[in-house]
Parts: structure tokens; C-alpha cells; sequence
């Protein structure tokens, strides 16, 4: 017993330039779980760089996040 358990959705919130995080707001095991903490993020963070997360790969993201990530692409492409 007492084996390990492993959390791997997080709900984290990034600075405004998505570059690095600032506060991992929830970690849960089930997909469900994290998906609702990741809607009760946004109705609180409102305006923030928030991901839900799955190891490295992004499940969701916050409209903020969104715009910040199309800004840099479009940056990326002009140069």
C-alpha cells in the first residue's frame, strides 16, 4: 500500500506572455475532475493565460491564451 498517486491533468495559469507558470491551480487524476476545474478557472481568472494540461500536452486553453499564442505565430511568420 501507500503507492503513488499520480496527478497528471493540471489547470495552470501562465504569465501574460505564456511563458512561464505562475500558479498550478488544480491537479487531478480524472479528465473529468480536471475539466471542470479548468471551467471554474475561467469564471475566476477571467483575462489569464490558463491551460489544461496532460503532461506536456495542452487539452484546453482560455480565450487569453488563445490570443497571446495567435499574436506569437503571427510574429513568427512575419520575420
Amino acid at each position: 500500500m501507500g503507492g503513488k498517486v499520480e496527478n497528471d491533468f493540471n489547470v495552470e495559469m501562465w504569465d501574460d506572455e505564456g511563458m512561464r507558470i505562475v500558479e498550478v491551480m488544480a491537479s487531478c487524476a480524472n479528465v473529468i475532475v480536471a475539466i471542470g476545474a479548468f471551467e471554474a478557472a475561467l469564471t475566476q481568472r477571467k483575462g489569464r493565460y490558463l491551460l489544461l494540461r496532460h503532461g506536456a500536452r495542452v487539452l484546453r486553453r482560455s480565450p487569453f491564451a488563445e490570443f497571446v499564442d495567435a499574436r506569437e505565430r503571427a510574429r513568427a511568420t512575419e520575420s
